[in-house]
């Protein structure tokens, strides 16, 4: 009967990842560009770019990345040099996307730059108040991230817990809070993208999660969530999708 050890190598070698960490550095100030990459914070755009609204109000910036800093880059991110993510806050404590029953989630937006050179991108201003504190962040390449248990083979998370006693979880990490690529560190069993009417065709591939961190003042997503980014460039209503769950 293989140990534990052994059997977490054999599932590490059928299902690990590379993916790209990010690292906050709250003393950002040190580090501050607007072509870098911020957490809590858009500070880049087009000149004379709008700020997104939604339903006349603007949203919040929670995420600039500069991909040259991105170690491991997902593919459907290939040409893409600068990526801002913005979402709806409502109470001036979290944020998350708005949700009614008959449609897909709303209140946010993924801008996607693919220019030359970010230099291209000039400094802005939200046209409101922060509703969190901004990070630079730098990011770090990992090769060992796992799936989550809903994403793995159930006989295989059934087989490894049988054998060494241990829940999946605890020893086959997936990684939290940002990052790029990888497998989505998923609190509600894994992503399903069920507040879209999909076809099969129309399902998409995860790209990026952003998740509430305490490097970050008031950076929080829900109670203590994490937003999924999905990518599908045949949707006909556009690429991206959102899930938010909560913590």
């Amino acid at each position: 009967m293989p140990n534990a050890y052994q059997l977490a190598h054999e599932m590490r070698c059928k299902y690990a990842r590379t993916a790209s960490i990010a690292v906050p550095h709250p003393d950002g100030t040190k580090f501050d560009t607007h072509h870098g990459s911020w957490l809590g914070a858009v500070k880049a755009a087009l000149p004379g770019e709008s700020w997104p609204e939604h339903e006349g109000v603007p949203l919040h910036g929670v995420a600039q990345i500069c991909l040259c800093e991105v170690p491991v880059r997902p593919p459907q991110l290939r040409g893409v040099s600068m990526l801002c993510v913005f979402v709806h806050n409502e109470d001036g404590y979290s944020f998350a996307p708005k949700h009614s029953l008959d449609t897909a989630p709303q209140g946010w937006l993924v801008r996607e730059y693919r220019l030359r050179s970010t230099a291209d991108l000039v400094r802005v201003a939200p046209p409101l108040p922060p509703a969190c504190g901004a990070a630079r962040i730098t990011f770090r390449r990992v090769i060992d991230d796992m799936p989550r248990e809903g994403d793995a083979d159930r006989r295989d998370v059934a087989d490894f817990e049988r054998e060494t006693g241990c829940p999946w979880y605890e020893t086959l990490k997936t990684y939290g809070k940002t990052k790029f690529g990888g497998w989505p560190c998923a609190y509600q069993d894994q992503v399903t993208w069920s507040d879209y009417p999909l076809r099969d065709t129309a399902k998409p591939e995860f790209v990026f999660q952003i998740g509430s961190d305490d490097g970050v003042d008031n950076l929080m997503f829900g109670d203590g969530g994490m937003l999924f980014f999905g990518y599908n460039a045949s949707r006909p209503d556009g690429p991206w999708f959102l899930e938010m769950h909560e913590g």
